[in-house]
């Protein structure tokens, strides 16, 4: 028996991926300042993009040159500052919300693509708050 598409609002991808975006947007971007991984990134790339030192050239580093390249696009353009790739980042986490329902869609059906969504949106979010949350709780 094939289930029809969702009637209500709540149930339709978009207005989920859009609650998922400003929720991951919020989170990102309430702690303005850079963390120490962020920090790195941003000296790398500053000195790819401002001295023209090219990243791995006197140290290793598993990342890829493109996170170096974002955080020194982000410094060229706009200075030192947190927000620009953590949007870049919320911007792609959506599409990967999008295309996970697709998936889901193509392979189950709406119902499960609209769970599917909803656990990976909610687990995005527990991984940028990085599980402190976790550690205000008492008793773990």
């Amino acid at each position: 028996m094939l289930l029809k598409e969702p009637k209500h609002l709540l149930l339709r991808p978009l207005p989920l991926i859009i609650f998922f975006t400003i929720l991951q947007l919020l989170v990102a971007l309430l702690p303005n300042h850079l963390n120490f991984d962020e920090a790195m990134w941003q000296y790398i790339g500053r000195n790819w993009f401002r001295n023209g030192l090219v990243p791995y050239s006197g140290g290793v580093d598993n990342k890829s040159p493109l996170i170096f390249a974002l955080f020194g696009l982000s410094d060229k353009l706009f200075g030192v500052n947190c927000w620009f790739p953590r949007i870049v980042g919320t911007a792609c986490q959506s599409a990967g919300i999008y295309y996970v329902y697709k998936i889901a869609k193509h392979i189950a059906s709406d119902y499960a693509a609209i769970f599917s969504i909803t656990i990976y949106g909610l687990s995005l979010l527990w991984k940028s708050t990085d599980g402190t949350i976790k550690q205000k709780l008492p008793g773990f």
